[in-house]
C-alpha cells in the first residue's frame, strides 16, 4: 500500500467533496462517496483500488489521506497526482512514512 496527503496548494479556492469525487471518477472511473460523520469522508475509487479519507471542514475538504492499493502503483500514483494538480492540489508523502523509509536504508 501506498499513502499520499493530498491538501491544497496557497492559494486554491475551498473544495467541496463533490468537486473532488468529479475529478476522481474523471481520473479512475466511478467513485463512491461515503459519509461517517460531519467531519470525514470516504472516497472509493474500486477500479484502481484507491481511497481517501477526507477531513471536512467548514463544508469543505481540508486534506485527504489517500490509499492506493492498486498492483500498478506507479500508474496509480501519477493519476491521482495528475488529479491533484488539476484542482490546486499537493501530494506529499506523509511524515511517518518518510520517517519508515529512513530507518530501512
Amino acid at each position: 500500500m501506498i499513502e499520499r496527503i493530498a491538501i491544497p496548494a496557497w492559494g486554491t479556492a475551498p473544495t467541496s467533496t463533490e468537486v473532488w469525487r468529479d475529478c476522481l471518477e474523471t481520473t479512475f472511473g466511478p467513485t463512491t462517496i461515503e459519509l461517517e460523520d460531519r467531519t470525514v469522508t470516504w472516497f472509493e475509487c474500486p477500479s484502481r483500488r484507491v481511497r481517501g479519507y477526507a477531513l471536512i471542514e467548514n463544508s469543505f475538504v481540508s486534506a485527504i489521506n489517500f490509499e492506493l492499493y492498486d498492483e500498478a502503483p506507479a500508474e496509480s500514483l501519477a493519476l491521482l497526482e495528475a488529479a491533484a494538480g488539476r484542482l490546486g492540489w499537493e501530494l506529499h508523502v506523509d511524515d511517518d512514512e518518510e520517517e519508515d523509509e529512513d530507518e530501512a536504508d
